[in-house]
């Protein structure tokens, strides 16, 4: 009777046991393809979850800053982003800065090079943002 490996039951020759390569071979490859096979499965189980959770998201989105320069974006993502990436979509020198992060929002700080915070002004910018 064959040997089989203690994690994954996978069937090996004894020295007891009558050569038998051919089945012994076909045994083993099956054995094989079945642990992989489940393996794949979970992987893409958690991939399709992750994906269905929306793990990666981006948008444009248009408002206008309070009086302290920010403003606050909501970003449907269902979790809090651990990261956040934000361009300017208006003409000139602006820097748009992360300052707060929650499950369903980010608040942003836009500055001009020419007039500092950018106080009641209408802005847009590109995000990206993920939760991995």
């Amino acid at each position: 009777m064959p040997g089989a490996t203690p994690n994954y039951g996978w069937p090996y020759q004894l020295l007891s046991d009558a050569p038998d390569g051919p089945d012994l071979g076909k045994d083993l490859a099956e054995a094989i393809d079945t642990t992989l096979k489940a393996v794949d499965t979970a992987i893409q189980a958690e991939l399709a979850l992750k994906t269905d959770q929306a793990t990666y998201k981006g948008g444009r989105s248009g408002f206008t800053t309070d009086a302290s320069g920010r403003a606050t974006i909501t970003h449907g993502m269902g979790g809090t982003p651990v990261w956040v990436v934000l361009t300017s979509d208006n003409t000139g020198t602006y820097w748009v800065s992360l300052v707060a992060r929650t499950a369903t929002t980010f608040t942003v700080q836009v500055n001009s090079k020419d007039a500092g915070v950018l106080v009641s002004s209408a802005f847009t910018v590109h995000w990206f943002a993920g939760l991995v």
